[in-house]
C-alpha cells in the first residue's frame, strides 16, 4: 500500500491509502481510465473551438452585410474575369470561412488561448491583416466588382465585432473556468516555495488553462542525489493559502505509483515547479512513467534550464528534432 498526503482544513497533514499500480488495477485498466479522461477533454474543447469559430462566421457576416448595405453594394457580384455572378450572401460566406481560417492561422483557438488570453487582441490584428491579404487576393482573382474600400470596411468591421464577441466569451469562459470546466486539471510538483512561484503564476495568467487540483512536494537529497518527498508541510501550507487561497491535495512523490495518483486527480498536466532538472536520472524516469500514461509534462522555464530559450519541436521525415533560441522581438 502506498499513501497519499492530504492538508486538511487546519493545515495539519492527514493521510489516506490508495491501491499501487500492483494492486487492483492493472497497467492497461489505468490507460483505458486515462484514455476515458482524454476523450472527455478532446470532447469539450472541439465543441468549445467550434462553437467560437461559427459566432467567428456569424460575426463577420453581420459586419459584411451590414456595410454592404450601407455602402449600396449589397448585389450580386460579377466576375468580369470569368462572366459569372456570385450572390452577396454566397460571397459573404465565403470570405466567413476566409476570416475564420485566417483566425486558426494567428493561433487564436489554440488550446491555451481558445476564447481568453492575454495575447487575444494581438491574435486578432494578425488574424485581421491575414483575411484582408486572402480576400485582396480573392476579389483580384476573379476580379469582382467590389471597390476596395469597402473590401477594407468589411474586414474592419468584422475585426471590431469579433473583438466585442471575445469579450463576451471571455467572460463566459472565465466564469466556467471558476467552475473548474474548460481547464486542464494541473498537479505542480516541484520545492513548497516553487510550487507557491508556480501557483501565483498560474493564478496571473488565466488563459493558459491551467488548473491547479493537487501538488506534490519534493526535494532533491544531496548525499544520495534522487529525488525524494518534502516534509516542509507548514511551508507548503503557507504557500498554497498565500497564492491559491485554499489548501489543495498533497501527492507523495513515488517513482512507481505517482501517475496513478494523479490520474485519480482526474489530471491532464503535471507542471514541474523546479528540484526535478532535465538532463538528469531523476528526470528520465519521472517523464517516462508520466508519458506512459499519456499525462503531458509543463516545465517552467527556470525548471527547465533552459535560461528562458523558446524550445520548438519539430518532426522531420519521421525524425523529432528539438531547437532551442532566446526569444526576440519579431518585426
Amino acid at each position: 500500500m502506498s499513501e497519499v498526503s492530504y492538508l486538511s482544513s487546519n493545515g495539519q497533514p492527514s493521510t489516506r491509502s490508495r491501491q499501487a499500480n500492483s494492486g487492483d488495477r492493472t497497467t492497461a485498466q489505468l490507460r483505458d481510465i486515462r484514455q476515458k479522461q482524454l476523450s472527455h477533454v478532446l470532447y469539450w474543447r472541439f465543441f468549445v473551438n467550434l462553437a467560437l469559430m461559427l459566432i467567428d462566421a456569424a460575426m463577420y457576416i453581420i459586419a459584411g452585410a451590414t456595410v454592404l448595405n450601407l455602402r449600396h453594394e449589397a448585389t450580386p457580384l460579377y466576375s468580369s474575369r470569368f462572366n459569372f455572378t456570385i450572390d452577396s450572401t454566397v460571397y459573404l460566406i465565403i470570405v466567413a470561412c476566409f476570416w475564420v481560417w485566417s483566425l486558426y492561422v494567428a493561433g487564436i483557438y489554440h488550446r491555451h488561448v481558445m476564447g481568453d488570453g492575454y495575447q487575444l487582441n494581438v491574435l486578432l490584428v494578425k488574424g485581421m491583416v491575414v483575411c484582408w491579404v486572402v480576400q485582396c487576393a480573392f476579389n483580384y482573382f476573379f476580379n469582382l466588382g467590389l471597390t476596395l474600400t469597402s473590401l477594407c470596411l468589411v474586414v474592419i468591421a468584422g475585426w471590431l465585432l469579433t473583438m466585442v464577441e471575445r469579450i463576451v466569451s471571455r467572460a463566459f469562459i472565465t466564469r466556467s473556468r471558476r467552475k473548474g470546466a474548460y481547464a486542464y486539471g494541473t498537479v505542480i510538483i516541484g520545492s513548497p516555495h516553487g510550487i507557491g512561484r508556480t501557483l501565483q503564476f498560474l493564478g496571473q495568467r488565466r488563459q493558459l488553462n491551467y488548473r491547479p487540483v493537487a501538488v506534490c512536494p519534493i526535494h532533491l537529497n544531496p548525499d544520495t542525489g534522487l529525488i525524494e518527498q518534502s516534509t516542509d508541510h507548514e511551508t507548503l501550507r503557507e504557500e498554497m493559502q498565500k497564492n491559491e487561497g485554499c489548501q489543495l491535495p498533497v501527492l507523495e512523490y513515488s517513482d512507481h505509483n505517482l501517475a496513478e495518483q494523479i490520474i485519480d486527480m482526474n489530471a491532464q498536466t503535471v507542471m514541474v515547479a523546479d528540484e526535478l532538472r532535465r538532463y538528469s536520472d531523476n528526470y528520465d524516469i519521472f517523464s517516462v512513467h508520466m508519458e506512459s500514461f499519456g499525462l503531458e509534462i509543463a516545465m517552467l522555464a527556470s525548471a527547465a534550464d533552459t535560461s528562458n530559450h523558446e524550445i520548438q519541436v519539430r518532426s522531420i521525415q519521421g525524425t523529432t528534432i528539438i531547437t532551442q533560441r532566446l526569444a526576440q522581438y519579431t518585426p
